[in-house]
């Protein structure tokens, strides 16, 4: 399957060429549906969860280390599961993140939604419901790991994708922020990802 999920999840990209773009709008919308559809509950409270991350944090945009916290915040998912077995810690991973965090120049928090345009449409779109002021938008390599939280759910021909798939979507994204976040915490990413990687196989349920 090569569904993009950085399209169908972001919805950031459209093909403004002309003669294209409804065309194109028609497509990422049906993909942001049928993406929306493969998140499981834990999956869909990882996104809100790190939203809220990003708010607390005074950024302007979901990292990898929002989505890691995120997946924290979620207690009964695959991808908690894992960090924990691991020793993770919501409260020093948090702080390492504000720390590598780049919050506006003024020093205020970010306005949620701001600079996103057209990025209403898809999973964020749908979660906006769920949590007051509205989406935040997300980073390049966030984008690239829920891409990845899709291919680990099909190469493990799992039905849904829950956290443990996002987490495992995360660890595959080279250079993230996220990835010197569990640096910080001494924990091993190989490690890691054979502990995800059997609790979200252990997990496939579209609840």
């Amino acid at each position: 399957m090569s569904t993009s999920i950085d399209t169908a999840v972001a919805s950031t990209y459209v093909d403004n060429r002309a003669g294209d773009t409804a065309r194109r709008t028609t497509v990422l919308e049906r993909q942001a549906e049928e993406m929306f559809e493969r998140f499981t509950r834990d999956a869909r409270d990882v996104v809100i969860q790190s939203q809220e991350e990003v708010r607390a944090a005074g950024c302007d945009r979901i990292g990898t280390e929002h989505l890691l916290l995120g997946i924290l915040a979620e207690p009964t998912g695959a991808g908690h599961r894992a960090l924990h077995e691991h020793g993770a810690d919501s409260e020093s991973l948090r702080g390492a993140v504000r720390l590598l965090a780049t919050p506006k120049a003024d020093g205020t928090a970010a306005t949620p939604g701001a600079g996103s345009g057209r990025r209403g449409r898809g999973l964020l779109r749908r979660l906006r419901d769920s949590v007051s002021g509205g989406h935040l938008p997300l980073s390049q390599r966030a984008k690239q790991a829920l891409e990845q939280s899709l291919r680990a759910a099909l190469e493990n021909d799992a039905k849904s994708i829950n956290s443990g798939h996002i987490l495992l979507g995360v660890l595959r994204v080279p250079d993230a922020t996220a990835h010197r976040v569990l640096a910080d915490a001494a924990i091993d990413p190989g490690a890691l990802r054979t502990t995800a990687t059997a609790f979200a196989s252990g997990s496939d349920s579209t609840s």
